[in-house]
């Protein structure tokens, strides 16, 4: 396993490789619902950003964004959008963290 750094990218020390394990296992994992991760996404100051882009975006992309009940971490869409944000995985992961905290 690799990781970057300023300098490019080195072999992970066995400590890193282990907290990378456990942050892809809770990324495969987590789900939260489209309200959590709009009002995560409205907390962070984000929301009228995301709903720009979705404007913008493609019939399937708006098509998921108004119907979709879960929103997963690793869901594709979420990484697109995610992208077109100039977000990072770190940024990303803070997110969902949020949302995981909120509740109706």
């Amino acid at each position: 396993m690799m990781v970057k750094t300023p300098d490019g990218v080195r072999p992970a020390t066995n400590e890193e490789a282990l907290e990378l394990d456990q942050v892809g296992a809770w990324r495969a994992a987590c789900v939260v619902t489209a309200f959590q991760a709009k009002a995560a996404l409205l907390a962070s100051g984000r929301l009228e950003d995301v709903e720009a882009i979705v404007a913008e975006s493609d019939e399937m992309t708006r098509l998921a964004w108004s119907q979709a009940r879960e929103w997963s971490r690793t869901s594709p869409t979420i990484a697109a959008l995610s992208q077109q944000m100039g977000m990072t995985d770190d940024d990303l992961d803070a997110l969902f963290r949020a949302a995981e905290e909120i509740q109706a």
